[in-house]
């Protein structure tokens, strides 16, 4: 008899396991992520994350280990200590905050290829001038960023490319991507 009530109990238990539950909404916008076996591969990822304010696919092409930005001068000057300890997760919160600060997906990104140096099979050094247009719902925050980028880029150990440092040149004054990062660090 009491074994029978434990099985019983142990029936009724069980019985939840098998329910279903309700759909939950993605938490991600979904991935194109294609892997970077080359470094176009890397660029076209990091351009669709821009475009698609996709911060983990953003975050997927920077170096986990060894990711530097270098900000523009006019950038940096007076905000020193911001830049200095400048980490993936600066990244990653300024493009969350931007994501919240546009009315909808609709970001644009041009890159024009100016210089591209292989120094080894597994390192290239991209120099490309750069439009950055994004539609902020808030009409005073600019909306066009404009300047040049040099980027490092590096085969890591599991065989995929990745961005080891980004420096930011300004081209067009205070429309720079580094103007871009300190208005939405936080």
């Amino acid at each position: 008899m009491k074994q029978s009530i434990s099985y019983l109990i142990l029936l009724i238990s069980l019985s939840s396991c098998f329910q279903t539950r309700n759909v939950e909404p993605p938490d991600s916008l979904g991935s194109d992520w294609v892997s970077p076996t080359n470094h176009e591969q890397l660029l076209q990822n990091f351009k669709k994350a821009v475009q698609n304010g996709n911060e983990q696919n953003y975050i997927r092409c920077l170096s986990t280990t060894n990711f530097h930005f270098t900000p523009t001068a006019a950038a940096y000057n007076g905000n020193e200590s911001i830049w200095e300890n400048w980490l993936p997760d600066n990244e990653k919160t300024y493009l969350l905050n931007i994501r919240s600060a546009v009315s909808g997906i609709g970001n644009n990104l041009e890159m024009s290829v100016i210089d591209e140096q292989t120094s080894s099979a597994d390192s290239v050094k991209y120099i490309a001038d750069y439009t950055l247009t994004i539609p902020f719902k808030d009409s005073t925050i600019c909306r066009v960023y404009k300047g040049q980028m040099i980027l490092s880029l590096k085969l890591n150990l599991t065989g995929e490319w990745e961005m080891l440092r980004w420096t930011d040149v300004e081209t067009h004054q205070d429309s720079a991507w580094s103007n871009l990062k300190l208005r939405f660090k936080q």
